[in-house]
């Protein structure tokens, strides 16, 4: 296994436990207090993105010896975004839709509900792109290609 899966099992792991959690707790707790800040549930999510966010740089740092990328990683990676901002976008769209729909035009949302679109199409980016990755790298190949 090389080091872009392993970053890619990582973050899908660390992303899907938290969606999990912050969905299991949001279940048990009133609306209100589930989206008025600061919310339990910002206590599951950020440690979980601050994790992401350092996997790749401090968590699997690239052995100086090791090559990094080559032409197939890098169209790899480039699908990956691909499939990846394709989700955020249709996940943020969806949500929005899902808001409007609920509310109606002349309705008001609760104010963390905006900035809970962007993390959750930020969740949905991560598990595509790790998800993305690790199909593409399963596709034959020996074990440290």
């Amino acid at each position: 296994m090389n080091r872009w899966q392993k970053i890619a099992w990582f973050n899908l792991i660390v992303v899907t436990t938290a969606f999990v959690t912050s969905s299991i707790m949001a279940a048990g707790m009133p609306l209100k207090e589930a989206i008025t800040p600061p919310s339990p549930l910002t206590f599951v999510v950020v440690p979980a993105l601050v994790l992401v966010a350092i996997s790749e740089k401090i968590i699997f740092r690239k052995k100086s010896s090791q090559v990094d990328v080559d032409e197939r990683d890098k169209q790899i990676h480039m699908r990956c975004r691909y499939a990846g901002w394709t989700a955020f976008a249709s996940s943020v769209v969806g949500g929005i839709m899902i808001c409007y729909f609920a509310v109606g035009p002349k309705g008001a949302l609760y104010p963390l509900v905006l900035p809970l679109l962007v993390l959750t199409g930020g969740g949905f980016h991560i598990i595509v792109t790790s998800s993305a990755a690790l199909i593409q790298y399963g596709r034959g190949g020996s074990e440290d290609e």
